[in-house]
């Protein structure tokens, strides 16, 4: 109900960010994102920061984001034609692909350290789950 009840901007982070600035007295910001790419947010972050806004980075995890798989098959897709196929996963694979999830969550880690704002990973609920349990986590921490 609480997050129900502020502004939703579903954009890039510069278009959103710019969209927050034009508003009087933001004062406070939360962020909820994968932040797959942290160098696009940075420059957004930054922007906050310098107009005094409080931002906090809300980063729903799944257990894939900490794991990658170690056996199976991986879907590769092509952004701009749509194919994609079936890529088994291997010894060195499964260690590449581990090497790089651990990266992100260090680029992710440095970006909002760097930009003085606090990054919360909280567990993502089941598909479905509406459950007070479920979000009381983060509904106690949003209201900080």
């Amino acid at each position: 109900q609480h997050l129900d009840d502020l502004p939703v901007v579903a954009a890039e982070p510069a278009d959103a960010i710019a969209l927050v600035l034009q508003r009087p007295g933001f004062g406070r910001v939360h962020w909820i994102s994968d932040f797959a790419d942290p160098a696009m947010c940075e420059p957004a972050l930054g922007a906050l920061r310098r107009a005094g806004g409080k931002v906090t980075g809300w980063l729903p995890t799944i257990d894939d984001d900490a794991r990658a798989p170690q056996r199976g098959y991986v879907r590769v897709a092509d952004p701009a034609s749509g194919e994609s196929f079936a890529v088994a996963i291997d010894g060195a694979l499964a260690a590449e692909l581990q090497r790089q999830l651990e990266s992100l969550r260090r680029r992710q880690e440095r970006l909002f350290a760097q930009c003085g704002c606090p990054l919360v990973r909280w567990r993502a609920p089941a598909a479905g789950d509406f459950s007070w349990a479920a979000y009381q986590e983060i509904a106690v921490q949003c209201s900080r």
